[in-house]
């Protein structure tokens, strides 16, 4: 079990970076979109 382990914690890291940089992304894109209206 404990070799397992390190390669699902960094498939389940690897996911959840991605969905969180896809997250991010979206909201920057979001931000730059509201910002000329804004100021």
């Amino acid at each position: 079990m404990m070799t397992h382990t390190p390669s699902y914690n960094m498939v389940y890291i690897f996911c959840v970076w991605r969905n969180f940089h896809k997250l991010v992304f979206i909201m920057y894109l979001s931000i730059f979109k509201c910002a000329p209206c804004c100021t």
